[in-house]
């Protein structure tokens, strides 16, 4: 008789009392607030946190109502390395009259370096709390970057309950920091003095002047 072998998620964060190990992108335009449901008014603002299914429950937001198109907000992690059957799981909240943004999951191994994607949605889901699961691919030391971009029109997009299966194995490593990336402009080429007949530049050195 097979058995299905069900993940363990040994970290989790309900937001309860702190953002755990989470931190905002410093200065970013959007950032994650923490709040209880019953301090939020706004007819798109969640109405009840999924940990507890109350006013009194917490979560973290971003309102994306007002702000400027392609506006930007992120949170990371702490680092930790994934192994076969590493899954992150959260609840997800995306209400609007028009569009609430953009949500988008990503890891990086390191800083300031290039993202692995994972997931992403914008659909307006109304005012419940939505489940997901995602497998991380097992690899090295890398960090979550949680992003909301605004899409223009806006609304409320929320997180709540994220967890890590015991696959994911936190570490207190440090991850490098990204090379620099190549310059993508045009490199202007110097000015060729003299020129083959068949279009081929030539130094001066191969040069026969004959007065």
């Amino acid at each position: 008789m097979n058995l299905l072998l069900l993940p363990v998620f040994s970290f989790s964060c309900n937001f309860e009392t702190d953002l755990c190990k989470f931190l905002n992108l410093f200065n970013a335009p959007l950032q994650f607030v923490r709040a209880r449901a019953f301090q939020l008014t706004d007819d798109y603002a969640p109405e009840r946190d999924h940990t507890l299914n109350n006013l009194a429950g917490s979560f973290v937001y971003v309102n994306t109502i007002g702000q400027p198109v392609n506006s930007v907000g992120e949170l990371r992690s702490s680092r930790f390395i994934p192994t076969t059957g590493c899954k992150v799981r959260f609840y997800y909240y995306m209400n609007s009259a028009t569009n609430p943004g953009l949500l988008t999951f990503m890891i990086r191994n390191q800083t300031a370096g290039p993202t692995t994607y994972l997931w992403s949605t914008s659909k307006i889901i109304g005012d419940y709390w939505e489940r997901q699961e995602l497998l991380i691919p097992a690899g090295s030391l890398v960090e979550l970057l949680i992003e909301v971009q605004s899409l223009g029109g806006g609304g409320f997009i929320g997180l709540d309950d994220l967890s890590f299966s015991s696959q994911c194995n936190n570490s207190n490593g440090f991850l490098p920091y990204g090379t620099t990336t190549r310059p993508t402009g045009t490199t202007t080429r110097p000015t060729c003095t003299y020129t083959c007949n068949d279009g081929r530049c030539i130094g001066r050195d191969k040069v026969k002047i004959f007065i």
